[in-house]
């Protein structure tokens, strides 16, 4: 049995890590712990090997396949895939398979419209389609005469390098069904680029699988749950106790204080936090200072309210978000913020890079670093505090009753909210030249700035 991961995750980010054969599905196993999609694989495929011959079963590990394994009956097969039946519509999204007169498959169709599918004979009368579920059986002789063309150091470096880059489905499977041919085969759209090698490895894959008679086996009842992005996944949180929860779905598997218009699974909810309706948590503990909005997804987070992220060699990019808190260290690399809304403070600091805010309010707000500038565009704050060693300060539309501004080897320069009689200013400059008087009492706001090296250029949004 072969397992493989349901691709890159590009679109289900929370499981690009592990992959999404390992994504939590909302039922529990004997033990109280929640299930994941390889888990139901291994429960569900436990007696296939009593009903095939040698060979090896390929499945799909971004898709749950809900069926009895003694549906299953491979004993003899040279090859064949698993499919289920679906309406034309759901056939739409996904692979579909043509059926030849003899019950084999005689080509593909990948999410093509209904009227193409009903036009290439993939639909029946009652509008149904068989769906490709990703799983394919190869039986031994094919096996093994796919496996001689690798049991040599030579073999595998031509079948296995950056140039082939074999695909499972469209190099392997595509060649069995009835209707291909050569010349169609070397014309499919490669994994990476076409070349004359991947051409040349398509001949000998051809020879060796091309005619093949590669059954359909078609699985009724059955059911056909993909995870392939973010929102089915929540979806199938949220609603999946309404369709499965006779197969023990639940929305809550080994969660404490969620409430009943949210999924949670392996999830701490404290007192306190609040969970907005529609949200999916997993493998996470909300604080008591946690707010989310409607429909979030969290996976593998402990959140009290406070975002901090911290990176050596990398950059850190955060928006449209409204923590309570927000904590970023960024070593050699930049910070960017936007669209955001923090309710008590933010505090970032990078010792080599530069620091960018647009549209972004806060009570309080620190830049910290030794070599970056800072660059802050429609900001507001109650106390903004920005210092950089080697670097320059450049301020657009900041709104601040406080600031304290201080480049050790660089410039101040941009535009303040309000009239410069609404600060009590001090500023100091060593070598460089100074726009605002070293002394002004009497405002409301308060303006610290100063500069070793460099210059203050502020000017005022009212200049009355």
């Amino acid at each position: 049995l072969v397992l493989h991961s349901g691709g890159d995750s590009k679109r289900a980010p929370q499981f690009s890590a592990c992959g999404k054969l390992f994504a939590r599905v909302p039922r529990a196993l004997p033990d109280g712990r929640a299930t994941t999609l390889f888990d139901e694989f291994c429960v569900s495929t436990a007696v296939v090997p009593g009903r095939v011959s040698s060979g090896m079963l390929v499945m799909s590990g971004d898709v749950l396949l809900l069926f009895n394994a003694l549906q299953i009956d491979l004993e003899g097969s040279e090859a064949a895939c698993i499919s289920i039946k679906a309406p034309a519509e759901t056939g739409t999204h996904h692979g579909v398979f043509v059926p030849d007169e003899e019950g084999g498959v005689k080509e593909f169709l990948h999410k093509q419209p209904v009227e193409a599918l009903r036009a290439r004979g993939a639909v029946n009368p009652r509008g149904m389609v068989d769906i490709d579920t990703g799983a394919v059986w190869l039986g031994e002789e094919k096996l093994d005469a796919l496996y001689r063309l690798v049991d040599t150091d030579e073999g595998f470096a031509r079948y296995v390098n950056s140039l082939v880059r074999l695909s499972f489905y469209g190099d392997f499977v595509y060649p069995m069904a009835a209707a291909s041919t050569l010349e169609s085969y070397l014309e499919q759209a490669p994994e990476g680029v076409m070349s004359d090698a991947l051409c040349e490895c398509r001949r000998v894959i051809w020879e060796k699988l091309g005619g093949t008679k590669l059954g359909l086996v078609r699985l009724s009842p059955a059911e056909f749950i993909h995870f392939g992005t973010t929102r089915e996944w929540r979806k199938l949180m949220l609603e999946g106790e309404e369709t499965f929860g006779a197969l023990g779905w639940r929305r809550h598997i080994c969660a404490f204080g969620a409430e009943e218009n949210c999924a949670a699974v392996t999830a701490l909810i404290e007192r306190g936090a609040v969970c907005a309706p529609g949200c999916a948590l997993e493998e996470t503990r909300l604080g008591p200072h946690a707010r989310l909005g409607e429909g979030c997804v969290v996976s593998g987070a402990d959140f009290d309210g406070e975002l901090r992220v911290s990176t050596s060699t990398g950059s850190i990019s955060v928006s449209d978000l409204k923590p309570n808190r927000l904590a970023l260290e960024a070593t050699t690399g930049s910070i960017r913020l936007s669209n955001l809304n923090v309710a008590e403070s933010i505090d970032t600091e990078s010792s080599t890079g530069s620091v960018y805010m647009t549209n972004v309010a806060s009570a309080e707000i620190a830049r910290r670093g030794s070599t970056g500038s800072a660059k802050l565009t429609d900001v507001s704050a109650n106390a903004l505090n920005a210092r950089v060693t080697t670097g320059s300060i450049a301020l657009d539309a900041v709104d601040a009753q406080s600031l304290t501004l201080r480049a050790t080897t660089g410039s101040i320069s941009g535009t303040l909210a309000g009239r410069m009689a609404d600060y009590t200013i001090r500023s100091s400059v060593s070598t460089g030249s100074n726009s605002l008087p070293e002394a002004l009492d009497g405002g409301a706001r308060t303006l610290n700035a100063d500069t070793t090296t460099g210059s203050i250029r502020l000017s005022f949004a009212d200049a009355k």
